[in-house]
């Protein structure tokens, strides 16, 4: 007999084990999905980046030899050159053009230790930049080119006061040596005294003795070592007749120098006070020398 219910009774749990595989199955594809979903819409992490630093650079002042100073940042240097770019230039300077450098961060523009070193040097010398010509009356301008300068501590009158004698032609009668015509003096008597074993020979009884002229000669040598004592500087100009006195004492001191020119010969002997770092430059001319003006010279 076909009992209906009894096959029913057998298909049910079936048909709920079918049931329930085909939930699990589809939950697995949801969640798949899902998981998918939120694997493709999450943003790419960026790698971690540190905060750029800024470059720092070196800042310069530069005191040049013409008194000039200039001032930016160092971009390089090597033996001979120094390039510094100031605002939008660069600029290329030679060491032996440069006085001093003075160097320090440019962001924040302080002073290192080289730096205050230098700075307390500076405030202990001075620089004096100095320019020498002749000016004559038809307008020419003669640069004292290759010419000796020099700076005492003491006035040069002063110091040649203890040689009261004047080594002229008088051969020690006459008044005393003094700045005036000094460099030239001293060159004449040497010239003189040393040529005196020709004289003697000659016969010549218009020069001195040779008693009398070692006596010139020593007397000369002591009045040159005298004022070598107190020379606390000296340069030699260059062909335009330029030059600058470098880490001399801050205070009073004279300049001496003589120029020549053919028949023309200038003199300057003047005080000067120097003040710390670049002071300003002193011209030297006709108007401020020592010795009379030539009458083919302003």
């Amino acid at each position: 007999m076909f009992k209906p219910w009894n096959n029913l009774a057998s298909a049910v749990p079936v048909l709920c084990h079918t049931r329930l595989i085909t939930i699990v199955a589809v939950l697995l594809v949801v969640s798949n999905f899902a998981y998918g979903q939120r694997r493709a819409t999450r943003p790419a992490q960026k790698p971690a980046t540190s905060a750029p630093t800024e470059a720092t650079q070196r800042h310069v002042s530069i005191t040049l030899k013409t008194g000039e100073t200039v001032t930016g940042n160092l971009v390089s240097a090597d033996a001979s050159l120094v390039h510094v770019q100031v605002g939008a230039n660069n600029l290329t300077i030679k060491w032996d053009e440069i006085v001093t450098i003075r160097t320090g961060d440019a962001s924040t523009n302080q002073p290192n230790p080289d730096q205050a070193k230098q700075q307390q040097d500076t405030a202990k010398t001075s620089l004096l930049p100095i320019e020498v010509a002749l000016i004559f009356n038809s307008g020419d301008v003669k640069p004292a080119a290759r010419t000796n300068f020099i700076l005492l501590d003491e006035d040069l009158n002063v110091i040649l006061n203890p040689f009261p004698r004047m080594l002229s032609s008088n051969w020690g009668q006459g008044p005393p040596i003094t700045a005036y015509m000094f460099d030239s003096e001293l060159s004449r008597m040497e010239m003189y005294a040393g040529g005196v074993e020709d004289d003697i020979r000659r016969g010549n009884p218009y020069h001195m003795s040779r008693e009398r002229a070692a006596e010139v000669i020593a007397e000369v040598r002591e009045i040159r070592k005298a004022v070598a004592a107190h020379i606390i500087a000296s340069v030699t100009t260059d062909f335009n007749g330029k030059a600058t006195f470098e880490g001399v004492p801050v205070g009073e001191a004279f300049l001496f120098g003589t120029f020549k020119a053919g028949n023309n010969e200038m003199s300057w002997h003047m005080p000067v006070a120097l003040k710390p770092g670049t002071n300003p430059k002193l011209t030297l001319s006709n108007d401020n020398s020592i010795v009379p003006t030539q009458n083919d010279i302003r």
